[in-house]
Parts: structure tokens; sequence; C-alpha cells
């Protein structure tokens, strides 16, 4: 039952999101050959903490990592370097490894070894996004508070040229709503 009113949208929305996470296992089929949706779609099942048995999850690591790797499945192939956001991406989901997925340890070697070549070669990243992999490097989401995540987000968003203004307009607000919901809560406990 509900205590509060207010209550319910929060409910709502997290009825809609643990949906679409369902939604997301239920309809991988394996055979998608983009990095960045790959590890993606690993990396936001994981954080969220959704129940992967262990069948599926040594099948969604191992089979689905490994195709990204050369032909003898030893190392992960040299065409994925000009592939940025997906490396970058891979980067961050193989923080969410647990023990016995040596596939997801070898991304990590991977695609840090390429993420400080790509930064430390300016030429071959935009400055924003050598921005991004500077912060990714330093403090990997899986390492970070989603709000200060969110908040640093919101300033580089600002400076994408493909940015949708609108989601840009609602992530300034929901940060600055809750900002004044915790100086709300802080003076009512300061009196």
């Amino acid at each position: 039952m509900l205590s509060n009113a207010w209550e319910l949208p929060t409910i709502l929305r997290e009825r809609e999101i643990e949906d679409a996470l369902e939604n997301l296992y239920n309809d991988y089929s394996g055979d998608d050959n983009n990095l960045y949706t790959v590890a993606l779609r690993f990396r936001l099942l994981r954080q969220q903490g959704s129940y992967v048995p262990c069948d599926k999850s040594i099948q969604l690591t191992s089979n689905v990592f490994n195709k990204f790797k050369d032909d003898h499945a030893v190392t992960f192939k040299k065409s994925l370097t000009n592939d940025v956001a997906g490396i970058l991406c891979l980067y961050e989901a193989s923080h969410l490894g647990i023990r016995g997925q040596d596939v997801l340890d070898e991304a990590l070697a991977f695609t840090v070894s390429h993420l400080l070549s790509m930064v430390a070669h300016h030429d071959q990243v935009s400055p924003l996004l050598a921005e991004q992999i500077t912060h990714a490097l330093n403090r990997p989401i899986r390492r970070n508070l989603p709000r200060l995540e969110a908040r640093y987000y919101v300033d580089i968003y600002s400076g994408d040229d493909s940015k949708n203004q609108t989601i840009l307009n609602f992530a300034k607000l929901d940060f600055n709503m809750l900002q004044v919901q915790h100086l709300k809560e802080l003076s009512g406990i300061t009196e």
C-alpha cells in the first residue's frame, strides 16, 4: 500500500524500467554484431541488478563478446579500434564482470590500452570524446555516484552538436528539482 500519494509516479516509473529491462533481456537474439549495442545491453542489465541466470550469463558474456575476437578467440579484433563509442561502452561493461568471466578481463585490458592511445593521439578523436574517455578512465560509471555522473554528462551533452534540446532541458530540470528537494530536506534538518 502506498503511504504517500507522490510515491505512485516513482513506483510506476520503476515498473516501466523493470519492464524495459525484461524486454531487453528477453529480446536478445545473439546476432547483433554492433559492439556498442551489445556492450550497452550487457552493462544496462548488469548495472541495474537484473537477475541473469548463470547459463544465460555465461552465454551472454562469452558468446556475445567472443564474437568480437579474432578467429582463434585469442584477442579482440583490431578493427574494433575504429569504433570509439563501442570500445568506450565495452570498457564500462567490462567493470561489471564476475569471477570466471575471463573475456571481460581481456576486454578491460584491450579497451584501456586503446582508449589511452586514443587520448594520447588527439587527432583520432574529438576533444569532447577525448574528455569523455579521460573521465571514464579516471572514474568508470560503476565506481561513480549516479547523480554525479548525470551532472557530468549534462555538461558533456550540452557541447554535443547532435544533442536533443528537449532531452537536455529535461535532464537539467530533473537535476535541479532533485537539488531543490535536497536543499529543502537539509533546511528541515538544520532548523
